[in-house]
C-alpha cells in the first residue's frame, strides 16, 4: 500500500482502522468525552452526492482533543506514535469542516474543509482513489497475447 494512502486512511481527520472491539470503544470513548468533533451547532442538510441522498454536518474539530485522540489511536494499531504534544494545542482556534455522511450506508463521504477550500472525497472505507489514466495503451489482442506468453 503506498505510503500516501496509509497516512490518509489511517492519520487522516477522520481516522480509520480495523480495530477491536474494546480499542475501538476506547477511541470513542475519547472522542464522546473530549468533544473531538462537535456537531451541535446546526441540524445537517441533505444534499445529493454522486446520485446518492447524504447528510451534510457543519463540524467543529476541538484540536488538542483531536491530537489526544489521535495518539490513543495510533497506540492501538501498535504504530509509532507522532511526536506530538495536545497541550501545544491548548489554545488552537477550532478547524471547521463540513462532513458528508452517505444517507444509507452512514460511511463518511466527503470532507471539506471551511479555510482553504480544500475537499476531500472518500470511498471504500475512507480510502481518497484517484484514478489515473493510463498514457500508453496496447490493444486487447497483444495484451491477450502478452498474458498467454507469460503463462508458458
Amino acid at each position: 500500500m503506498p505510503t500516501q494512502y496509509f497516512q490518509q486512511s489511517v492519520l487522516g481527520i477522520v481516522p480509520f482502522a480495523n480495530l477491536t472491539s474494546s480499542e475501538r470503544q476506547k477511541i470513542l470513548q475519547i472522542i464522546r468525552e473530549k468533544n473531538v468533533y462537535d456537531i451541535s451547532g446546526q441540524q445537517p442538510k441533505t444534499d445529493k452526492l454522486h446520485g446518492r441522498t447524504v447528510y451534510v454536518y457543519t463540524v467543529s474539530i476541538n484540536p488538542k482533543a483531536y491530537i489526544e485522540m489521535l495518539l490513543a489511536f495510533t497506540k492501538a494499531l501498535g504504530i509509532e506514535t507522532p511526536n506530538l504534544d495536545p497541550s501545544a494545542y491548548e489554545s488552537s482556534q477550532p478547524l471547521k469542516a463540513k462532513f458528508t455522511i452517505d444517507k444509507l450506508s452512514r460511511q463518511l463521504r466527503k470532507v471539506s474543509y471551511s479555510e482553504g477550500g480544500q475537499e476531500e472525497e472518500f470511498s471504500a472505507y475512507g480510502l481518497e482513489q484517484p484514478i489515473t489514466l493510463p498514457t500508453k495503451t496496447i490493444p486487447i489482442g497483444e495484451l491477450q497475447n502478452r498474458v498467454r506468453q507469460s503463462l508458458q
